[in-house]
């Protein structure tokens, strides 16, 4: 059980829902006002905030964990997000999150791609170089 999570880019509160009985305190956020009013509605956050994940990731040391589920999907650039992430969340604590994998060797060398479906696809390379750079 972890005592202070976050849900970034929480959208209709799908996934603070599954996570809900293992924190006791979980803050969502999300750009969508309409979502954030959708995941009121479910009413398994403590807290919820209207803006960018950086919105909440502020504070040095203060989450357990952070989940993002479907959501990186929409940003290429996934550096400030993990360099911020990093920063908010306590030492030993776990960060977990979605990508679309884009094969080793597509899209020249480019670490992350716009696909057909007008989503994001990362490299895992990319994505375990970010992870390391930030540590």
């Amino acid at each position: 059980i972890w005592k202070r999570a976050a849900d970034l880019g929480c959208g209709t509160g799908l996934s603070g829902s599954a996570f809900r009985d293992r924190v006791k305190d979980l803050i969502g956020v999300d750009l969508s006002p309409a979502m954030i009013a959708k995941a009121e509605e479910k009413q398994c956050y403590d807290q919820l905030h209207v803006g960018e994940l950086s919105t909440i990731l502020v504070n040095e040391d203060e989450f357990d964990f952070l989940f993002s589920c479907d959501v990186f999907v929409y940003i290429g650039d996934l550096f400030e997000v993990f360099k911020n992430t990093k920063h908010s969340l306590k030492k030993g604590g776990l960060f977990a999150f979605s990508t679309e994998f884009l094969e080793e060797g597509s899209a020249g060398t480019c670490d992350y791609s716009v696909q057909s479906c007008a989503r994001f696809a990362h490299k895992q390379s990319y994505i375990e170089l970010l992870a390391e750079k930030v540590g």
